[in-house]
């Protein structure tokens, strides 16, 4: 005899239910799984990362300390600047003694010369006549290397001179002469040719 059920059927979704519910519990366990090993590989890779990080900070630390300048060049590099500035800063004297000693008349001379830290030339010289003093400072300050020149001090002398060879019947040896030694003070030019440029 064949059994009859005569419940009514259960709905679909009423049949699906667990099955469905079983899947979303599945899901969800395998997305947390998945969640925690990527935090937790997240978690290792950062770790390695920092410690990549400080190891090349010390390293970094390391080169900067063995960098560090040494003495003995420190000081090789303030004397190698000062050479530097003052061969950019030096003059060319010969052209300066050149305009001195051209313009000088034929019986006087030189007797000293010397530089101040104001750049200025200080020279002594013997003329036989004092009106060569001026006439030799006006032809001083027409050259190029000087600007301007002043008269600091005049004083007549008598000094004994030599005489070069003359006639049989002149005068020899030393005679006493009539010199006016004078004190000039020259002002350079900065920015003319006759300053040297050792950087070209």
């Amino acid at each position: 005899m064949k059994t009859i059920n005569l419940l009514p059927r259960k709905p679909f979704v009423e049949r699906a239910f667990k099955l469905l519910f079983a899947a979303v519990v599945m899901l969800s366990a395998a997305i947390c799984a998945a969640i925690l090993t990527l935090d937790t590989d997240y978690s290792s890779d950062t770790r390695a990362i920092e410690a990549e990080i400080r190891r090349m900070e010390a390293r970094i630390a390391e080169l900067a300390g063995e960098r560090k300048p040494d003495p003995l060049f420190s000081d090789f590099a303030a004397y190698r600047n000062l050479v530097n500035n003052l061969e950019r800063a030096r003059r060319d004297w010969e052209p300066v003694l050149a305009a001195i000693t051209g313009a000088l008349p034929s019986d006087a001379r030189v007797t000293s010369m010397a530089t101040g830290e104001d750049g200025k030339l200080t020279m002594a010289a013997d003329f036989r006549e004092w009106n060569e003093i001026a006439e030799y400072a006006v032809r001083l300050q027409a050259t190029e290397p000087v600007e301007e020149v002043a008269v600091r001090s005049i004083v007549r002398e008598n000094r004994q001179v030599l005489v070069p060879p003359g006639p049989p019947n002149a005068a020899q040896g030393p005679q006493t002469a009539r010199l006016y030694s004078a004190v000039l003070e020259l002002t350079l030019a900065e920015n003319s040719s006759m300053m040297r440029e050792t950087d070209q």
